[in-house]
């Protein structure tokens, strides 16, 4: 199965902290799938942010299995 992300941290590459924080912020929606890639140290220093957001906006995070299993009924 082909699956297309619709957002993502922008951390492929070596970015800020803020930087990540802020697309963290456009991309954690209800619905989104959202790629972080946590190839650089500035990622690992907004793991507590991105929690804070996600509980904050009532999301639940899932696994493209779980996902796939879902909808596959």
């Amino acid at each position: 199965m082909i699956t297309w992300w619709n957002g993502s941290f922008g951390d492929a590459t070596q970015i800020t902290a803020d930087q990540i924080r802020q697309n963290a912020k456009d991309s954690l929606r209800a619905g989104n799938i959202v790629i972080g890639h946590a190839n650089y140290p500035a990622v690992t220093t907004v793991y507590d942010d991105i929690i804070g957001l996600i509980q904050d906006r009532a999301l639940t995070t899932v696994t493209l299995a779980d996902v796939f299993t879902t909808n596959a009924t």
